[in-house]
């Protein structure tokens, strides 16, 4: 089978069609959210490669969705903001670094290093007491992630598609984060 000609821009939503197989378990508390990102991070079989009926393209999802594959989700969205980070220009990243530092109130190591701190087989009990301003702070860099619209519309209102790929890539990393807040949340 041809591979759809639809791709998403983002290169988290690019890691999880590589993926051979992932597996959720997919709690009522959040299921919602979780399945929203799944299907924005393409780990759902109806993402667009998937759709032409490619067996390498989509991956199969069980009901075993556990933290470690949120915070996965969570970190790539980390990384893909860090890949935009390093296409602006030398002179403007110092000034991006510093300001989601301070509005997230992490720079983007740290939240490597939070999020790295869920393994697979924890309970969101163990998450939160192994990072117990988790609830808090992944709210604070959801937020932020649902603000790049907003923030990129006015440093350049009239780039119509470069604005159509940052929501995208906003509403991605946003569900992923907000997912992983959720299970912690418990």
């Amino acid at each position: 089978m041809q591979r759809s000609s639809l791709s998403c821009p983002s290169r988290f939503h690019r890691e999880f069609h590589a993926m051979p197989e992932m597996t959720f378990t997919i709690l009522p508390a959040h299921a919602a959210r979780a399945i929203f990102c799944a299907l924005l991070c393409g780990m759902l079989a109806i993402c667009p490669g998937a759709a032409m009926g490619d067996a390498d393209a989509g991956v199969t999802v069980s009901d075993t969705l556990d933290g470690a594959a949120l915070a996965k989700a969570a970190h790539a969205a980390v990384d893909d903001s860090e890949h935009d980070l390093d296409a602006m220009p030398f002179f403007i990243r110092p000034l991006a670094r510093r300001s989601f530092e301070k509005r997230t109130g992490l720079s983007r190591e740290e939240w490597r290093e939070k999020i790295d701190t869920i393994h697979p087989g924890d309970t969101p009990a163990a998450a939160r007491a192994r990072w117990t301003d988790a609830v808090e702070a992944l709210t604070k860099l959801a937020e932020d992630f649902r603000a790049a619209p907003v923030r990129a519309k006015e440093k350049m209102p009239d780039n119509v598609e470069a604005l159509r790929v940052i929501t995208a890539s906003a509403a991605s990393r946003t569900a992923a984060v907000l997912a992983l807040r959720d299970w912690i949340r418990g």
